[in-house]
């Protein structure tokens, strides 16, 4: 399983992680200042048995301040 936390070159390593086998890629919008996912479009596009596992909706920046009771 290739996760796309923390990772630089996305696309270079899903195509990495392919041919050495991998099943699934993990990643969500927040990853990459949210351009993961786009970033690996064309690699996942040349492998379809890729899997994907991805979280929709996380914060790319930190959460405001909870109003008080």
């Amino acid at each position: 399983m290739l996760r796309s936390y923390r990772c630089w070159v996305i696309p270079q390593a899903a195509v990495r992680a392919a041919a050495c086998g991998a099943q699934w890629v993990d990643t969500t919008t927040s990853h990459r200042t949210g351009r993961a996912q786009s970033l690996l479009a064309s690699a996942l596009a040349a492998r379809p048995f890729l899997k994907v596992s991805t979280m929709v909706g996380s914060a790319t920046s930190p959460r405001p301040p909870a109003s008080p009771p």
